[in-house]
This record gives C-alpha cells, sequence and structure tokens, in this order.
C-alpha cells in the first residue's frame, strides 16, 4: 500500500471438506469494507446456497486502507470466519484459515529503534515522553512496555534471584507465554538479558564476528514478540535458550559450543558479556578467554536432530537463526488459534501445516525447504 485510502482486492474461499452438504452458511469479514456475493465452483449443484461436499465458494473482497493503518506501516491481518446452521455430525467446516496473531512479528530492527516500547518505564518516562510513536495507539504494541517488569502493577522477578527490584530489568528468554513468571508457562529453561546488554546485542550488526550475538539478537526480538503478544510456534524460544546454553541437543565437541551462561545461574551476568568492550567474554567452548564463536565451527555448522519424534529432523545454531528471523518476521506463524504452525510469504498460502506441538516448527520448514534457503533444516 503507497497511502491511506488505498484500496486493497482480495478473495475469501469458503470449501466443503467435510461430508455433509452445508445450509444456511454466513460468512463474517469484519476487516472488509466490501463483500461481493460468491461464485461456485468445484463439485456439487451451484447457485442453490448449498456448500456440497467439494464445492467452492469464492467472494471478492475489499479493504480500504485507514490513515491509522498507514500511518503505522501496519502488516495488516485479515481474520475472516463462516458458520453454518448445520447440526448433522461432518468432519470439517467451512471455514477459512485463520492467521491467529493479535499482533504483527517485529523485527530486530524495529526494537532496536524503540527502546521507549521496552525499557522498562512507563508514561513520561520513556525518553521524556509518552510513547512518542503512539505505538500502542495504533495496535503495534499491545501494553504501554512489552517487557513485564515496566508495569508497575504487575512487578516480576524475571532474574529468578527471589527479590523484584531494578536488577529485574531485561528480557527473560525463555518465558514462552510472555508473563514474566518462570515455569508458569510449562518451560523449565531461561535465560535472563539485561536491559543494557540485550539493548546492545540487538542493534549488534549481522556481520559480527560472533555467531552467539547474531543468535542472541533474533532470540530477543522473538521474547519480545511474544511478551507483546505474538503466539508462538512452540518451543521457538525454549529451542534458542537451549542453544545458547549448550544443552540437548546442541551439545558439541571441544571449542565449540554456543553456551553463553558460563556458570549455569540462568542470568547472562556482566562476566559472561561485557557492555565495554560489546562482546562475549568466554571462548566458544565456556572458558573465560574472549574468544568469539565464528560461523565455521561446530557448533553453527553441525547438524542435529532437534524434533521429539522420530523423523530426525535435523538443523544447526543457522537454521535455528533462521527460524527465528522467519518468526519475527510473521513468515513462520500460527493458524487456528494457535494450534497449527505454518510457513507463509503473504498471509495467504500456508505451506507445512503442522499442529503446534513442541519442536512441530521443525517439520514445518522442513517441509517449506524447497521453497526458502538457508533454513538448516533437512
Amino acid at each position: 500500500m503507497d497511502s491511506a485510502n488505498d484500496v486493497i482486492n482480495y478473495q475469501i474461499v469458503l470449501t466443503n471438506t467435510g461430508n455433509v452438504t452445508l445450509t444456511g452458511v454466513t460468512l463474517s469479514d469484519p476487516f472488509a469494507t466490501t463483500v461481493s456475493g460468491h461464485t461456485d465452483t468445484g463439485a456439487g449443484t451451484h447457485g442453490d446456497n448449498r456448500l456440497d461436499v467439494g464445492e467452492v465458494w469464492t467472494y471478492t473482497a475489499t479493504h480500504t486502507v485507514t490513515p491509522a493503518e498507514f500511518s503505522a506501516g501496519a502488516i495488516l491481518i485479515n481474520v475472516a470466519t463462516a458458520d453454518t446452521n448445520q447440526t448433522a455430525p461432518i468432519s470439517d467446516d467451512a471455514t477459512t484459515p485463520i492467521l491467529a496473531l493479535s499482533v504483527a512479528g517485529l523485527t530486530p530492527g524495529f526494537w532496536g529503534q524503540h527502546f521507549e516500547a521496552w525499557d522498562g518505564v512507563v508514561g513520561t518516562g520513556k525518553k521524556g515522553l509518552p510513547d512518542t510513536q503512539n505505538l500502542v495507539d495504533s495496535g503495534v504494541l499491545t501494553k504501554a512496555d512489552a517487557i513485564m517488569w515496566g508495569d508497575p502493577l504487575a512487578l516480576r522477578d524475571l532474574n529468578g534471584d527471589g527479590i523484584v527490584n531494578s536488577a529485574d530489568k531485561g528480557v527473560l528468554l525463555g518465558d514462552s507465554n510472555g508473563d514474566g513468571i518462570r515455569g508458569n508457562d510449562g518451560a523449565n529453561d531461561y535465560l535472563f538479558v539485561d536491559l543494557a546488554a540485550a539493548q546492545q546485542i540487538i542493534q549488534s550488526q549481522d556481520s559480527s564476528n560472533d555467531a552467539r550475538q547474531v543468535l542472541m539478537k533474533q532470540a530477543l526480538a522473538a521474547q519480545l514478540n511474544i511478551d507483546n503478544g505474538d503466539k508462538q510456534p512452540n518451543d521457538l524460544i525454549g529451542e534458542a535458550v537451549k542453544w545458547l546454553k549448550g544443552e540437548a541437543p546442541y551439545q558439541y565437541g571441544t571449542n565449540s559450543t554456543g553456551k553463553v551462561d558460563t556458570n549455569g545461574n540462568g542470568i547472562l551476568d556482566a562476566t559472561e558479556y561485557s557492555t565495554t568492550s560489546k562482546t562475549f567474554t568466554s571462548d566458544a567452548n565456556g572458558s573465560l578467554s574472549g574468544t568469539a564463536l565464528t560461523a565455521n565451527l561446530q557448533a553453527w555448522q553441525s547438524k542435529v536432530d532437534v524434533d521429539d519424534t522420530a523423523s530426525n529432523v535435523q538443523a544447526n545454531g543457522e537454521g535455528l537463526k533462521n527460524a527465528l528471523m522467519y518468526f519475527n518476521q510473521d513468515q513462520l506463524v500460527t493458524l487456528n488459534n494457535g494450534t497449527e504452525v505454518a510457513f507463509t510469504y503473504d498471509h495467504a498460502v500456508f505451506v507445512g501445516e503442522q499442529a503446534n506441538g513442541n519442536d512441530a516448527f521443525w517439520h514445518t520448514l522442513d517441509l517449506a525447504s524447497p521453497d526458502i534457503k538457508g533454513i538448516g533444516a533437512v
């Protein structure tokens, strides 16, 4: 879209994939400015207002871009639903695919340019101004500050030291439901990154010679998106924490591990990342010598079995970084209120749909791999 009041033209397709004819079918699309009557194709009798098994109804619709949508640079996501008065048992309904994202995924570039959106301060303390670009009012953010510590009514012990204080100002990687409470989402592994280190890493260049920094940059953005209400493919952020802590399946040989939490306390301490030198102080094997984990080492290139099933899907550090990146740019998405995961280019065609169980996103990327490059999954 080039400007406000532009008109977006699109189609809504209903297909009866069940085993009985559907009657009284109605379509609801609050996103649409106009919706035309449908054309009938496929199996069955056309023009009788009954959606027969195998029949396809295609609606044409328009949406007029509002000034608020255009000024926010929003990624427009449509939710259209269909209903029927059919009461007999059916094997499927006539509901169009629903992209169940309450908010859009936001890239590290966005979060790096908008510290006021996750500085742990609300109101007039945000760079001296309240929400300078109306990020909440425009729907880009779901609350005044993405990190839970920033809400005075919901202070959280993010670093896990048993005390709620200013030391909790930061990002809790591994918090898969974004509530800021350790263990409340079924996760059992976290890595806390204090605000100064997190903001420095998220602004780092991808040309950094330390692959840990490249992956953590995407992981931080993914966690902030989860904190902002984006639904994650199950275990995506948990997988990132496993790699960053050098845990199974990302346990590698000598001089090659993604381990950044060398003392194992679940906190990226000042002794493990220096905001002065902007580098990890541990080497590629977790020793305190400061050697960077370069992209030619085992932890970045060697593939390991990454899924929870017998399918033997394999990936490496590069593949995990790309999975996080796809999530952050709304290509690795959840469908049907978070129950499925898929890959998409345009929020219209979904590839590799899987039930959204732990590590199912790896199967999605595996199925989508002929269409996309550099996943690292095979």
